[in-house]
């Protein structure tokens, strides 16, 4: 799974995030297997049904969610 800043953030806040998360060029990577990924997203706090108005309201999303789509419940 790819973790990223939000892409609605101003650059000073994304370098924030991706400092905040120890991200490599702008990316977390956590290698998961697919029956996991709902803990990882719960665990980030990451729901991939909502979309938030504000990008400051959830800094990350998961870049690839698609394909992990037979994993969510």
């Amino acid at each position: 799974m790819i973790i990223e800043p939000d892409s609605r953030l101003k650059p000073e806040q994304r370098a924030i995030v991706e400092a905040d998360y120890g991200m490599l060029e702008g990316q977390l990577k956590i290698d998961t297997p697919g029956a996991l990924v709902q803990y990882v997203l719960q665990r980030y706090q990451i729901d991939p049904t909502k979309v938030q108005a504000k990008p400051t309201a959830w800094q990350i999303v998961a870049a690839n969610l698609d394909h992990f789509q037979q994993w969510l419940y």
